[in-house]
């Protein structure tokens, strides 16, 4: 059975709403919100090297802003290290975790935005601008992604950079066919512990080769069998030869393109591509 690259995950960083006003009270987070933000949080822990590749990327930097914060971790990295910090998101249970986690880390210097990643405006220029994670993939049509890099445009300093890291598409897309996959199918992803419970997690995943698209349920069980919690990150993911022409779309241009979080050169045996952009 074929395998997608990696692990594919994502910050939910993208909804059908649209963005909430920059003023709105971390408190608005509902149970709900916080309980979802949680569970995302335990599952959803990055890619090994991605928060040490931003640190470096970042050094220097008088302020940066990250699309899709989460629930921190990237964003409590840059703090730590010493760089002003404005992180967006439209969960506010992700935000809130976010907060109370910079709090944690005595981050002195830190905002923290409810709004949306295609329509944000802040009212000031960044020295960079990172979408962590598979960011961009969480927007799921070419208008977008197009609002989405603008904006960042529109954010960057004169001699900023826009830094992003995404799993790399092109090996399963070439190589699998959709019927490859049983949608019914549950795969185990990991087990987790929730303060005492005890949590085992489940995918599974439909893909739309044509479109580029995928759609992952998680599945949250305890330890009787019993379901807990359901998530569903949606995707739409990007091919190599399709980098470079939709950054220019958007006044940007690659600067350089890593597969991996070393410099290493993309491969179809990359599990991550990491971009730095500048403006064009």
């Amino acid at each position: 059975m074929c395998q997608l690259s990696g692990e594919i995950v994502a910050q939910l960083c993208v909804s059908d709403r649209g963005s909430a006003p920059a003023s709105l009270a971390m408190s608005t987070a509902t149970f709900h919100q916080l309980q979802d933000a949680r569970l995302y949080a335990l599952l959803h822990r990055g890619n090994p090297g991605d928060a040490q590749f931003y640190v470096r990327r970042c050094r220097g930097a008088r302020h940066a802003l990250e699309l899709g914060v989460g629930a921190g971790r990237i964003a409590g990295a840059l703090a730590s290290a010493g760089v002003p910090v404005t992180g967006i998101d439209n969960h506010a249970g992700l935000l809130e975790l976010a907060k109370r986690d910079l709090v944690e880390t005595g981050a002195a210097k830190f905002q923290l935005v409810l709004t949306d990643m295609r329509s944000f405006e802040l009212g000031a220029k960044f020295d960079r601008i990172v979408i962590p994670y598979s960011g961009l993939f969480c927007l799921l049509d070419a208008a977008s992604v197009q609002a989405c890099l603008t904006r960042c445009r529109q954010h960057l300093m004169p001699n900023g950079r826009l830094l992003f890291d995404v799993y790399e598409a092109d090996s399963f897309h070439a190589d699998c066919e959709p019927d490859a996959f049983d949608e019914s199918e549950r795969e185990h992803v990991v087990d987790l512990a929730d303060d005492e419970t005890r949590l085992s997690v489940f995918e599974r995943s439909t893909w739309n080769k044509a479109t580029q698209r995928l759609e992952m349920t998680y599945e949250y069980f305890d330890e009787q069998g019993r379901l807990l919690h359901s998530s569903l990150v949606r995707h739409r993911y990007w091919l190599l030869d399709q980098f470079a022409p939709t950054l220019a779309e958007a006044g940007l241009c690659i600067e350089n393109l890593h597969g991996g979080f070393a410099g290493e050169p993309p491969s179809l045996d990359a599990e991550v591509i990491a971009v730095e952009a500048k403006l064009a």
